[in-house]
């Protein structure tokens, strides 16, 4: 499976991938002198790092040069909407699969289907609503005032602060359900930050409402083309009727009640629930995800260290280290969390600390060293483990794996990408 990942220009550097930030050690105290550290940025080519089956679609190009800050991958990404800068190979893949829903969009605007039900809802009355959908807050509130007393989503639209809310006058009219079903039928994230996505769901939404176009009649009419999805995260079936089917309301409340219900206690889930960096469908991947391990002691430190995300893209790190961290756990037999540095690993019953990072080229940097003898200290007090395992979802280089290797570390790379 692939993984999204963090913007490095928000983390900065390894010391907040792993945890807190701490100072830099002496030379001395590093597993090399400072003439054996890497320096970046690193350059790599796109051809190098990816299969070559995806460095270009009917509506991208990745370019070739790929800069490395001894961590993750930056990539130029050249689109028919414009020019995208993607940071690491996991969000890569996630706006490769958004790219490849919206040439589907494009594909089904160009049908009959989509034509009749497009000029049905442009004498429709919902031309006026959507009009009305950029109206001051205040108007939007007399409007649906009286709604708001039978539906409660809509009322939890109006006055909630969370910019996940769908919004009232969408909510009761039915856009906010048809958009969130055109996304998963499309296998997207209805609340997707990628914009030239969220235009066309927003603009297939208001077709379907005024139009009459239904999601079934829809996908039946999109003519059979090429292309690759990318598949960017694992889960059961279930998942996928509850994003469809619940309004981000309904999402936070089932997410309160079966957190709770994992015994984290109630001030961790309301500060979770009160990040608006994770969007409903994350918040609803990290329960599911924690869920998976509820044999695993500690839980709850796994939460506190999500509730820490100020930007998005680092909601989305944590979330994936969780889906990482849940599949290991059953394959390891993991018995609990625990805390170095900051930093989430694994323990299993058979004596392994595990950390895994969903981390795209590893160099031997002075940074690196550094964070790497830290969690070392911090782990030898909080665990009786004989053996500790460093896995990333990208690659290691030879002189980090080696460096690593002699400081006690078992490395392994391309984790959780088959």
């Amino acid at each position: 499976m692939n993984y999204r990942c963090l913007d490095h220009r928000i983390i900065g550097s390894f010391f907040v991938l792993l945890g807190a930030m701490v100072g830099e050690a002496a030379a001395e105290d590093t597993v090399l002198d400072a003439l054996s550290y890497q320096t970046t940025p690193f350059t790599l080519s796109a051809s190098d790092v990816l299969d070559g089956g995806i460095l270009s679609g009917p509506n991208y190009k990745i370019m070739d040069v790929v800069s490395n800050d001894g961590l993750i991958n930056t990539y130029e990404l050249k689109t028919t909407y414009g020019m995208f800068r993607v940071e690491t190979t996991s969000m890569l893949y996630v706006r490769l699969n958004e790219l490849d829903a919206l040439r589907r969009m494009e594909l089904l605007k160009g049908t009959q289907v989509y034509g009749d039900a497009a000029k049905k809802a442009g004498k429709s009355p919902f031309v006026a609503a959507k009009d009305l959908v950029t109206a001051p807050v205040e108007t939007t509130k007399n409007i649906v005032s009286g709604v708001g007393r039978w539906f409660s989503d809509v009322g939890r639209a109006v006055v909630s602060s969370d910019p996940h809310q769908e919004g009232a006058l969408k909510t009761a009219i039915g856009h906010a359900t048809l958009q969130r079903k055109f996304a998963v039928e499309f296998g997207v994230d209805p609340y997707t930050s990628f914009e030239p996505l969220e235009a066309e769901l927003n603009d297939l939404a208001w077709t379907a409402t005024g139009g009459g176009l239904t999601v079934k009649l829809a996908f039946s009419a999109i003519p059979a083309a090429g292309g690759q999805a990318v598949r960017t995260t694992s889960m059961a079936g279930g998942f996928k009727s509850l994003i469809r089917d619940s309004s981000p309301g309904q999402i936070d409340e089932i997410v309160e009640e079966r957190l709770g219900a994992l015994g984290i206690k109630a001030s961790l889930i309301e500060e979770f629930l009160g990040n608006s960096n994770y969007t409903p469908q994350e918040r609803l991947y990290v329960l599911t995800h924690l869920e998976e391990m509820k044999a695993v002691a500690d839980l709850r430190l796994l939460l506190s260290v999500a509730n820490t995300a100020r930007d998005e893209s680092i909601a989305v790190f944590n979330r994936v280290r969780i889906d990482l961290m849940a599949a290991l756990a059953k394959e390891k037999g993991a018995t609990r969390v625990v805390l170095a540095a900051g930093a989430p690993f694994l323990e299993t019953g058979d004596g392994q600390v595990i950390g895994v990072f969903p981390l795209d080229y590893v160099l031997w940097t002075s940074a690196l060293a550094s964070r790497v003898k830290s969690v070392a200290t911090s782990l030898a007090t909080l665990t009786q483990a004989t053996s500790r395992h460093f896995l990333v979802t990208g690659l290691v280089d030879p002189k980090a794996r080696a460096q690593l290797e002699a400081a006690g570390w078992t490395v392994s790379d391309k984790v959780g990408t088959e």
